[in-house]
């Protein structure tokens, strides 16, 4: 003779295994439920992604987001190159925000998607890259305004 437990809702169980209950209110889930592209929350805030080139050939500062009154710039995603070797750094309008980067001939640098970001300026403040030498720069960031 066989041995065929059941669980409370009449369906066939193995001994050493807990009763699985399958509901019947399962529903597909809708594409909205996706993830969120459109903006960024701070909090409870909504934040919009903006986006900016970097085209830069002189030596020393080249604005690549302008300020904005009462907010800062935060960066939460960049990509830079260069054609020929040059240092590079980004700044609140002259205050440092990164380190030097030292970049080869052809190189390049990225800092990939960070929802808390990368580094920011002071509220006001325009968002510079400062180059060490009169080298074409180019490449391009995704920031927010907090």
């Amino acid at each position: 003779m066989s041995y065929n437990p059941q669980n409370p809702n009449g369906q066939a169980a193995m001994a050493s295994s807990a009763p699985v209950v399958i509901a019947s209110n399962q529903t597909a889930v809708p594409a909205a439920a996706s993830q969120e592209t459109s903006a960024i929350y701070n909090g409870t805030s909504s934040l919009t992604p903006k986006f900016a080139v970097i085209t830069a050939s002189a030596s020393g500062n080249t604005s690549v987001v302008a300020l904005v009154a009462a907010k800062k710039i935060r960066v939460i995603s960049y990509v830079v190159v260069t054609n020929a070797t040059v240092n590079i750094k980004f700044q609140s309008n002259t205050t440092d925000k990164t380190g030097l980067l030292y970049l080869s001939a052809n190189g390049g640098v990225s800092g990939a998607y960070a929802p808390t970001g990368h580094f920011e300026t002071a509220s006001g403040e325009a968002l510079n890259i400062n180059l060490s030498a009169a080298v074409a720069v180019g490449g391009h960031l995704t920031y927010v305004e907090v």
